[in-house]
């Protein structure tokens, strides 16, 4: 991936074969079997930051990104994300809150440079949002998983996954807005469900943001929230990216929180 021209086009490959092998090898990587699979998973996951990072140039906020390939890269990051509940483990899910982490803390680090090209990319950049919103799921997921099973060694990662994941909410909601695009965005409060999709009381997780599309929103619809004054006290609930038709942006819109 990391020696490759065009490192989302490997990451997609390698992703491919990974979630598609069974008990045999697969045909495009050797390499890639059931024995290997969490060893290429971590390695997967460690380079999402790697590859989303060759999506933008270097200059600054005001350089440009190639949507095309963010938008590659956001579905790996959800496609790995999301194959842990059918073969998940304690090193798959600790892999995901550390390299998942990063991963959002790498794209933050952009969103002033998609901001900035918001426009003519609009729609690319929308339905990458709604691909990462099954990603930020899953972690979530796994955050309430390592609280009720009161595992240090995952939750260690979870402040720094959480903080990220609030922040990523937030400046997603001030892109759009800034861009004219809030009708797009909702927050609500979340329900708390496991890894599985089963759901939990809420007092076994606290509230994460998140996220969504409308179409994946049966998926899993995160956490409760723990108060009803949620918004209040700076606690955040969800948010979600609409899969209806964005107006112009050049149009004044409220969205609704």
């Amino acid at each position: 991936i990391q020696n490759s021209q065009q490192p989302w086009r490997v990451l997609s490959s390698i992703t491919e074969a990974l979630t598609a092998v069974n008990n045999s090898t697969s045909h495009s990587f050797k390499s890639v079997c059931r024995g290997s699979s969490a060893i290429v998973y971590r390695a997967c996951m460690e380079n999402c930051s790697f590859a989303l990072s060759k999506c933008f140039d270097d200059s600054g906020p005001s350089g440009k990104f190639d949507a095309a390939s963010m938008n590659i890269v956001m579905e790996c990051f959800a496609i790995l994300c999301t194959s842990v509940r059918e073969d998940g483990n304690r090193n798959i899910y600790r892999s995901t809150l550390v390299y998942g982490g990063r991963f959002i803390e790498t794209l933050l680090k952009f969103l002033d440079v998609v901001s900035q090209q918001f426009r003519p990319n609009m729609d690319v950049v929308l339905n990458s949002f709604q691909k990462m919103q099954k990603g930020t799921r899953l972690l979530q997921s796994i955050c309430t998983h390592s609280k009720t099973e009161v595992d240090t060694v995952l939750l260690n990662q979870v402040p720094l996954v959480k903080k990220n994941l609030e922040k990523f909410i937030y400046k997603v909601k001030a892109l759009l807005e800034s861009n004219g695009c809030l009708s797009a965005f909702w927050m609500g409060n979340l329900k708390n469900k496991d890894i599985q999709g089963n759901h939990l009381p809420s007092q076994f997780a606290p509230v994460v943001e998140d996220v969504s599309d409308d179409e994946s929103a049966d998926d899993q619809e995160g956490s409760d929230a723990e108060s009803a004054d949620a918004g209040s006290t700076g606690n955040p609930g969800s948010s979600e990216l609409s899969g209806n038709e964005v107006t112009d942006p050049e149009e004044d819109i409220e969205g609704e929180e």
